[in-house]
């Protein structure tokens, strides 16, 4: 027995001896391939020694660890996955003396169940590259369609019904494998290009949309749909009404003029001006159907009169997504399937319905693998994902569309949905950058210029923010509408808060917000308070956070009044000396703030509440709990500077400055 090991040596040496292993550069660049190119240059790999043996060739310093290629199999194999999740991974291999994952042993789940092997409680990200070895060219770093590439994301225990996709594989679509276990994951698939489609814009992206309307229309009727998957409605109902005139009984371009009164993700709709639409190809729903040429134009025709028929918005919507699944089970094609996708997704009325959100992210990622310049099926990706949850399934996309549309400004914007979501900064200030347009003498305050503004605080460049927040000022015209100044407060209170301006000269500026415009009112009122609490002001404060009980509240959204004001209260108690009261009436506005629908963006709750507590645990140098603290506010807003600062103190026993 003890001779083994130097047997199995002397007969192992031989082969092991003829294996080119390659340079430890060369197995870095090839164990990053899989991952997205943001998180290549941070990921630790693990590759292998001239005798085959597996040893850390770089650490991690962005969370992910890539496991190289083994050098002499046959097949191309490369892994990476989050360090959390790799542990359990290494586990069950240790447990069963195999080299590669296995069905875990009964020691293995009790070791989980006991606690003593921690599965990582939120979803996790992993990444594969396989295939034959000669499809891929280390030289060049290239590889042929042999090699499939693959993104799961684990969660851990849920079930494929939580998660809200099959269970089975159906092509390139998203589906769940190990349903229920610590194992479930999602897996997703992303397939090669395929053959470029019949029409092509260099602006907009790529659809086929057949149709019976006249050859001269067939321009403008393809490019208002290449709008309309953007969210350009502007302009897409001008292309529309431009293939109305070139063929008046053209019946899909009055469809596509209808369908830009709809942003079915902003809950908006109207009415009124779609029926208008509707009417001027004809005056009644019968007249108009007897219009469409084929049976495929009636589907369609039938799902927008549904939509602007009688009854409530929320009914209306719910039979309109029904229509849509059948133009799909009759009809089927790529631009059903996307139209059916956003239509699930305006189901929700404004508010993330996770399971609804995940079929309709399925149904746009299967679109997406096909057709990978289409600007629908990338765009509706990146609105099922856009959370820190989720994110990762999105980030393809993201990185496409901009390339897919740059011809439409929200395609820019969009992407930062998911960068956003991932604390990929300098992607959200550059992406909007481009989105908010080369001429910044025309740059006001709006969607666009408030994220840059956020990712540039976000990315430590305060001055810059500043000079931008100063720049939406002075370009603001004096009549600005109520939108401009309630989105220039909202920047004014992030600029405080995060950059810890207390005393900063915007707050000198008169920027009166809307009553209505309940949420925007309650972030400003609570920055402004905030700041004179701590400048020494407490009086100031109270009468802030009087005012700010005032504001109408309610559930989802419209509970933020109610939160800032509790939070700020419970600031105002701190600094009276009443820790206790403070820390529990926070510990409150944190557990209800959990329970809220996820941010797609820049917090409404301006100082999120897990955040603010970690900085008094700092304060009283309770290092645990602050790093809970902030663990717990990054996990809602990944990447938010003043958690990763409190985090690192926290982890170093450092008091807040």
């Amino acid at each position: 027995m003890r001779l083994r090991p130097l047997i199995l040596l002397l007969l192992t040496s031989p082969l092991t001896a003829q294996i080119r292993v390659p340079p430890p550069d060369e197995q870095i660049a090839t164990a990053v391939l899989p991952l997205p190119e943001a998180l290549r240059a941070g990921a630790g790999v693990r590759g292998y020694d001239a005798s085959l043996k597996q040893i850390t060739l770089r650490q991690s310093t962005n969370g992910m660890i890539c496991t190289g290629d083994r050098p002499g199999d046959a097949e191309f194999d490369v892994r990476c996955y989050e360090r959390g999740f790799l542990a359990v991974i290494d586990r069950n291999k240790q447990l069963n003396r195999s080299p590669s994952f296995s069905t875990p042993n009964p020691r293995f789940e009790a070791e989980i169940k006991s606690g003593r092997l921690k599965v990582p409680g939120h979803p996790t990200a992993g990444y594969r590259m396989l295939g034959p070895i000669a499809a891929y060219d280390p030289k060049t770093g290239t590889w042929t369609a042999a090699i499939e590439t693959w993104q799961s994301v684990h969660f851990p225990y849920q079930t494929a019904a939580e998660i809200g996709l099959p269970v089975d594989r159906e092509s390139v679509l998203p589906y769940v494998m190990a349903s229920g276990t610590w194992w479930a994951h999602v897996m997703i698939q992303h397939a090669p290009p395929g053959p470029d489609e019949d029409t092509r814009s260099p602006r907009l992206g790529t659809l086929a949309f057949p149709n019976s309307g006249a050859k001269a229309a067939q321009d403008d009727f393809i490019r208002g749909v290449l709008y309309l998957h953007s969210f350009e409605y502007d302009d897409a109902a001008k292309a529309f009404q431009e293939a109305e005139t070139r063929d008046p009984g053209f019946v899909m371009a009055y469809w596509g003029e209808a369908m830009t009164h709809t942003h079915a993700v902003w809950n908006e709709q109207d009415l009124s001006a779609a029926r208008a639409a509707l009417a001027r190809l004809a005056p009644t729903r019968d007249a108009r159907a007897a219009k469409a040429v084929t049976a495929r134009e009636r589907a369609w025709l039938d799902a927008v009169e549904i939509l602007y028929g009688e009854g409530g918005k929320e009914r209306r919507d719910t039979l309109y997504a029904q229509a849509m699944e059948r133009v799909v089970a009759d009809h089927p094609d790529d631009e059903a399937r996307a139209f059916f996708s956003l239509a699930l997704m305006g189901l929700s009325q404004g508010v993330r319905n996770v399971p609804t959100y995940m079929r309709a992210g399925a149904i746009a990622l299967d679109i997406f693998a096909r057709q990978p310049d289409h600007p629908g099926a990338a765009h509706y990706v990146i609105h099922a994902f856009d959370d820190p949850t989720h994110a990762p399934l999105g980030l393809p996309a993201a990185r496409a569309y901009s390339r897919i549309a740059p011809g439409a400004a929200h395609a820019q914007h969009m992407t930062t949905h998911i960068f956003l979501a991932l604390g990929m900064w300098d992607d959200v200030v550059a992406q909007n950058i481009a989105a908010s347009g080369a001429d910044r003498s025309r740059w006001q305050a709006g969607h666009y210029t408030t994220w840059l503004h956020y990712g540039l605080l976000q990315a430590g460049r305060t001055d810059s923010a500043a000079a931008l927040l100063d720049l939406l000022h002075a370009n603001q015209d004096p009549s600005a509408g109520p939108g401009r100044r309630a989105n220039l407060a909202w920047a004014r209170a992030h600029q405080i808060i995060t950059g810890e301006r207390w005393s900063d000269p915007s707050l000198a500026w008169r920027l009166p917000i809307d009553t209505g415009a309940t949420v925007f009112r309650a972030v400003d009122g609570f920055a402004r308070g905030y700041a004179a609490l701590r400048r020494g002001d407490a009086a100031a404060a109270a009468t802030i956070a009087t005012e700010l009980a005032t504001i109408r509240t309610g559930s989802n959204a419209e509970a933020v009044p109610r939160l800032l004001t509790r939070e700020l209260e419970a600031a105002i108690a701190r600094a009276a000396g009443r820790k206790p009261e403070a820390e529990a009436q926070l510990l409150a506005v944190a557990r209800e703030a959990a329970l809220l629908p996820v941010d797609f963006g820049p917090p409404d709750l301006v100082k999120p509440p897990q955040e603010l507590l970690g900085e008094w645990y700092l304060e009283d140098s309770r290092w645990t709990d602050a790093r809970r603290a902030f663990e717990a506010a990054l996990a809602a807003t990944p990447g938010r500077l003043l958690s990763i600062r409190g985090l690192a103190r926290a982890s170093q026993g450092e008091p807040r400055p």
